[in-house]
C-alpha cells in the first residue's frame, strides 16, 4: 500500500501518492456543503466527500485528457499533468479507498467536524443540537405531517442516545437528507419534522457549541 495523504496548501488541498503530487482541490470545501448555525455534520461531509472521490476517479481524468489533447495547456503544464494523472489511474480500488479515508480525516480535523452518529433499532441517527425554550417553542417548529419512524421507546432510545453522547432534540433519522426530525410523545413516542433551516442562535444551539456535552470523535 502506497503512502496517500491529503495535505492543506495556501488556498488549496494537495492529494499526495508516496510525496508526489496527484491532485490539486481548492480550499472551499466548508463553504460549498450545507451547514448548520456553522456546524456541517459528517454525513454532509462523506457524501461531499464520496462526490470528490468519484470526480478525481472518473470525471477529471477523463476531462483533463480531453484538455491536454485539445492544446490547452503549454508544455511544461502538459507534463505535470500527465504525471498526476499517471499517478491517479494507477489506484487500486483499495487505494481509493484510502484516498477518501484521508480526505475525510484531513477535512474532519482542519474544519472540526465530529460524526454524532449512532444507531437505535438498526436505525442511524445523527444529533445535530437542541431547540432553545419550552414545549411551545419546540412544538411550534414541528410538522406534524411528516413523521418518520414511528413506535419509540422513548426512554430506551435516550438511554442509547445518552451512551453515544448524542443526546438532543434534534436528529438526521437515516437516509433522509431533506428533513430534521424531533422525538414526540410520552412513553412512546415518533420522530416528526422539525423546521431548524431558518432559527438563528438564539433559536436553535448545535451540538458544536457545547464544550464538553457530545461526542468528540473527528473521523
Amino acid at each position: 500500500m502506497r503512502n496517500i495523504e491529503w495535505k492543506p496548501g495556501y488556498y488549496e488541498w494537495h492529494l499526495l501518492i508516496d510525496g508526489q503530487l496527484a491532485y490539486v482541490e481548492g480550499d472551499d470545501f466548508y463553504d460549498s456543503v450545507e451547514t448548520i448555525n456553522g456546524q456541517m455534520l459528517a454525513s454532509d461531509r462523506d457524501g461531499a466527500i464520496n462526490g470528490l472521490v468519484d470526480y478525481m476517479r472518473y470525471m477529471y481524468i477523463e476531462n483533463t485528457e480531453y484538455q491536454i489533447e485539445d492544446g490547452q495547456y503549454d508544455e511544461e503544464t502538459v507534463e505535470e499533468l500527465k504525471g498526476q494523472l499517471a499517478i491517479l489511474k494507477s489506484l487500486t480500488d483499495e487505494e481509493w479507498e484510502e484516498v477518501e479515508k484521508a480526505i475525510t480525516k484531513g477535512y474532519s480535523y482542519h474544519y472540526a467536524i465530529y460524526d454524532r452518529r449512532f444507531k437505535y433499532n438498526d436505525i442511524e441517527f445523527e444529533a445535530v443540537g437542541n431547540i432553545l425554550g419550552g414545549f411551545t417553542k419546540k412544538t411550534n417548529l414541528c410538522d406534524f405531517n411528516v413523521k418518520s419512524y414511528n413506535n419509540i421507546n422513548i426512554k430506551d432510545f435516550y438511554k442509547v442516545a445518552k451512551k453515544h453522547h448524542a443526546s438532543c432534540d434534534v436528529y438526521r433519522v437515516g437516509n433522509d437528507y431533506e428533513n430534521y426530525y424531533m422525538l414526540c410523545g410520552s412513553e412512546t413516542g415518533t420522530f416528526v419534522k422539525v423546521n431548524i433551516e431558518n432559527c438563528d442562535y438564539k433559536q436553535f444551539k448545535v451540538c458544536d457549541a457545547y464544550k464538553n456535552r457530545y461526542k468528540q470523535t473527528r473521523a
